[in-house]
């Protein structure tokens, strides 16, 4: 289930005990002379536990999804790359700093290796880059496949090495096209 289904529903759970809360103080304690019904004490502490083990059960259905969500989420920086733009008219370049998204205890592991292969990835990247035009960066959706590029250019350069693939997504923590 999506954050956006779960916290709605956190939300009309909480509504629900909070009214269970109120009409537990009218019920138990209806207005002199009115008529009602009276709850017992049992049967409105049974549905305040019902309502609570829901919210309960919602609140470790978002924790566990953020917690996945989150997973992966270790970053490792790579560092600012600058490379000339294929462009017949001008000269045009690129800077991108890299930030690359590696799953959580995975860091140590993935700098160590990344110690061996930085130049053979830097390389790989302006190479890369220099292939683009400034058409082909500019753009959410042409960044994006930018990005789905670099990421796996660099896992290959991973492999290559012998070294697993860990990048799990590459993010631009600045991208400037002069």
């Amino acid at each position: 289930m999506s954050r956006s289904v779960l916290i709605p529903s956190a939300i009309v759970c909480l509504g629900l005990a909070m009214a269970a809360v109120a009409q537990t103080r009218d019920v138990a304690q209806p207005a002199t002379g009115s008529p009602g019904p009276v709850a017992t004490s049992a049967d409105l502490a049974t549905t305040v536990k019902t309502l609570e083990e829901r919210v309960a059960k919602i609140e470790r259905q978002l924790a566990a999804r953020m917690k996945q969500e989150t997973l992966g989420r270790g970053l490792v920086p790579f560092q600012t790359v600058v490379a000339n733009l294929r462009d017949e008219t001008l000269t045009r370049y690129v800077r991108v700093d890299l930030v690359l998204a590696i799953e959580d205890g995975q860091k140590q592991a993935v700098v160590d290796a990344l110690s061996d292969i930085r130049p053979n990835v830097k390389d790989w990247l302006l190479s890369h880059l220099a292939d683009k035009t400034v058409s082909d960066i500019n753009g959410s959706q042409n960044q994006d496949k930018l990005r789905e590029e670099i990421q796996a250019g660099i896992n290959l350069q991973f492999k290559s090495a012998g070294h697993p693939q860990y990048i799990k997504a590459v993010l631009f923590d600045e991208i400037n096209v002069q």
